[in-house]
């Protein structure tokens, strides 16, 4: 018969000893993250974009 240890509540203990980030450190770093990619900017595009095709349908309808 084999022997099988038991298996450990965490087979890798690093893991266990680092912190999640807190619900007020998650949102700084996504909004650096949006900020260093220039979503801000992305999502204005695409606000401006819907109100010119808004315009635009009315404009038509005489």
């Amino acid at each position: 018969m084999s022997q099988q240890s038991e298996p450990s509540p965490n087979p890798n203990p690093e893991v266990s000893n680092v912190q999640k980030p807190s619900v007020d450190q998650k949102a700084k770093i996504k909004q650096q993250k949006i900020e260093q990619t220039g979503l801000n900017s992305r999502i204005r595009g695409h606000v401006s974009a819907r109100g010119r095709r808004d315009q635009a349908k009315s404009d038509s309808k005489g």
